[in-house]
């Protein structure tokens, strides 16, 4: 396995906050990043004030599992999640449906079993290390019963409400608060034929808004190129 990490002056990082939210994700092929870019660069020419920007801000990638973790555990959390890479066997993903939900756009990727294996895993080895008493979000309190309490059961225990039995996995394409015809500008993706791809890479990133994964430097990097099994 090629073991790829940056460890960000971790014992100072610590003391200066409280919790760290980390978007652990695979990202996409090169093919299939290259066409997601073109297509959001689509969406951004009709939609002026979609704030997903692929080309300065943000990596196109499927999450795995978001949390805020405990500073002081932030390496505790990357080998853990080394341990899962350790094991891993290549996972075919395929995107599916095109969705508006709210101010997003999203490309769903198919629910694979080796996809969901690889999510459970993440969040199994890492949820110990999270920031207790997380916040619920609005969204969350909004939704109707049992879903509400479900999802508001998952925060308490990983921090997170879209894990598990409620994991969705997706590619964020666009997060637009200001335009009405979102609906109608984004028409064409359901004609997109769905793109397939074995995931590169595993990684730890800051966490922009939206939840998106910030360019920059990383927690850490995992190569998944290479058959684990």
């Amino acid at each position: 396995m090629r073991f790829v990490a940056v460890l960000l002056c971790l014992a100072a990082f610590s003391t200066m906050v409280s919790a760290v939210p980390i978007n652990i994700h695979i990202r996409l092929s090169d093919e299939a990043r290259q066409t997601v870019e073109a297509l959001s660069a689509r969406m951004r020419a009709a939609l002026p004030n979609d704030e997903i920007d692929f080309q300065t801000q943000f990596i196109p990638h499927v999450t795995l599992y978001l949390t805020d973790f405990q500073p002081t555990y932030i390496k505790e959390v990357i080998l853990s999640s080394s341990s899962i890479v350790a094991n891993y066997v290549p996972c075919l993903m395929t995107t599916s449906n095109w969705v508006v939900s709210g101010d997003y756009g999203m490309w769903n990727v198919n629910t694979s079993s080796c996809l969901q294996q690889l999510s459970n895993q993440i969040v199994e080895a890492t949820h110990q290390f999270i920031t207790p008493n997380q916040t619920i979000p609005g969204w969350v309190l909004s939704l109707p019963e049992p879903l509400r309490s479900e999802k508001i059961a998952l925060i308490q225990k990983y921090g997170s409400p879209n894990v598990f039995e409620q994991f969705q996995p997706h590619v964020t394409m666009l997060w637009d608060h200001q335009d009405t015809n979102v609906v109608s500008e984004t028409e064409f993706m359901h004609q997109i034929p769905p793109l397939s791809w074995f995931p590169p890479l595993l990684g730890l990133a800051h966490v922009g808004p939206y939840g998106t994964v910030l360019k920059g430097p990383e927690f850490s990097v995992f190569d998944l190129t290479t058959n684990h099994a």
